[in-house]
C-alpha cells in the first residue's frame, strides 16, 4: 500500500532526520576515540619525560654531592668546611624531593625494582659520605681521601650507573610507546574509517527506500489524475 502525500513527507522528514543523527552520533563516536587513544599516548610520553627529568636531577645532584666532599678533603678552614657540609646537606635535600616526586609517578615494576635497588645502594653511600665527614672533623684528611676514592666514589658511580640505566630504560620505553601509538593511531583511524562507512551505506540505505517511496506517491498521483 503507497503512502499519501502527507505520510510521504512526515517520512521523508524523519528519514533525513534519522540520517543527520545518524552522521553526527558516528562522527561523534569516532572522534572522540581518536581523541582518547591520543590523550592516552600523550600523558605516557609526558610521564616518560618528567620521570627522565627528575632522575637527570638526582644523578647531577648525587655528582655535586661527590664534589663536595672532595672540595671538603682540600678545605682547612673549619668556618669554610662548615659552609661546604652545609652545602652538602642541602644537595641531599633536593635529591630526596626529586626522588619523592619521582616515586609519586606511575611507575613500571621494572621502574620500582631498578629505584629500589638504587635506595639500598644510595643508604650504603650516604653512611660513606657521612663517614668522610667525620674523618675530616677529626682533622684526618689523608685518611677521608682514601676512603673516599676507596668506597665512596665506587658506590656512588655504581649508585649513577642505576640512574642511567633507568634512563636508558626509559628511553627505550618512549621508543616503544611512540611505536605502539602508531599502531593504535591506525586502528583508530581504521575505527572511524568503518564508522563513516557504515553511516555511509545506511544513508545510502535509507536515501533509497525514501526515493522509491516518494516515486511511489508521485506515480500514484500521477495516476489519479488521469
Amino acid at each position: 500500500m503507497y503512502l499519501d502525500s502527507k505520510k510521504a513527507r512526515s517520512f521523508l522528514f524523519f528519514s533525513f532526520a534519522f540520517i543527520i543523527l545518524l552522521t553526527i552520533f558516528s562522527n561523534i563516536i569516532g572522534f572522540k576515540h581518536l581523541y582518547d587513544v591520543q590523550n592516552d599516548i600523550y600523558q605516557l610520553i609526558e610521564t616518560q619525560n618528567i620521570q627522565m627529568t627528575y632522575m637527570h636531577k638526582m644523578r647531577t645532584l648525587a655528582r655535586e654531592r661527590i664534589i663536595k666532599l672532595q672540595a671538603l678533603i682540600n678545605e682547612n678552614d673549619p668556618f669554610r668546611q662548615d659552609t661546604i657540609i652545609s652545602e652538602f646537606h642541602e644537595l641531599g635535600g633536593l635529591f630526596l624531593e626529586k626522588r619523592e616526586l619521582l616515586m609519586a609517578t606511575t611507575l613500571t615494576d621494572e621502574e620500582l625494582t631498578l629505584l629500589k635497588i638504587q635506595r639500598q645502594i644510595a643508604r650504603n653511600i650516604v653512611a660513606s659520605q657521612y663517614k668522610v665527614i667525620k674523618l675530616i672533623r677529626n682533622g684526618k684528611n689523608k685518611k677521608a681521601s682514601d676512603y673516599l676514592h676507596t668506597y665512596t666514589i665506587p658506590g656512588q658511580n655504581e649508585n649513577i650507573s642505576l640512574m642511567i640505566q633507568f634512563i636508558l630504560y626509559q628511553e627505550h620505553q618512549n621508543l616503544f610507546i611512540k611505536s605502539e601509538a602508531h599502531k593504535k593511531m591506525q586502528a583508530a583511524y581504521q575505527t572511524v574509517l568503518l564508522l563513516s562507512i557504515f553511516s555511509i551505506l545506511l544513508t545510502v540505505l535509507v536515501a533509497s527506500i525514501v526515493i522509491k517511496n516518494i516515486t511511489a506517491v508521485i506515480k500514484k498521483q500521477s495516476e489519479a489524475l488521469e
